[in-house]
């Protein structure tokens, strides 16, 4: 049960989310440091263990087929890597921001660190 006073931030909350004009996503990697760790953790081991069992580099064709199993299995970093997003809405001639939190267990309003509402 919400009281009411939380109720009335969280309809206003709601009414000033209508007024939003971009979401900024918040990456838990840079982009660099994620390609840096598939590289070293999902590439580099089996063109190492290719190399060990058969005396020589992995050859091109191999290399592409690995590299489209991986981009397949954990995808760009653009939509993989992504934790939340900040809202940014008008309020008044202000310029404010929302963070949205994209956690497994749902995405929730998170504002001044107390969650308002579950989407």
């Amino acid at each position: 049960m919400v009281a009411p006073f939380f109720g009335y931030i969280a309809h206003e909350v709601l009414l000033q989310m209508e007024k939003y004009f971009f979401d900024l996503p918040v990456y838990r990697l840079t982009k660099s440091k994620y390609y840096k760790w598939r590289d070293e953790t999902q590439i580099r081991p089996h063109e190492e263990n290719w190399l060990s069992v058969r005396g020589r580099p992995m050859p091109q064709e191999s290399k592409n087929a690995l590299d489209q199993h991986v981009y397949e299995k954990y995808g760009p970093w653009e939509f993989n890597e992504i934790i939340g997003y900040i809202r940014l809405y008008f309020l008044g001639s202000q310029i404010r921001g929302d963070y949205l939190s994209a956690e497994k267990s749902g995405i929730q309003l998170v504002v001044e660190g107390c969650s308002l509402i579950e989407l």
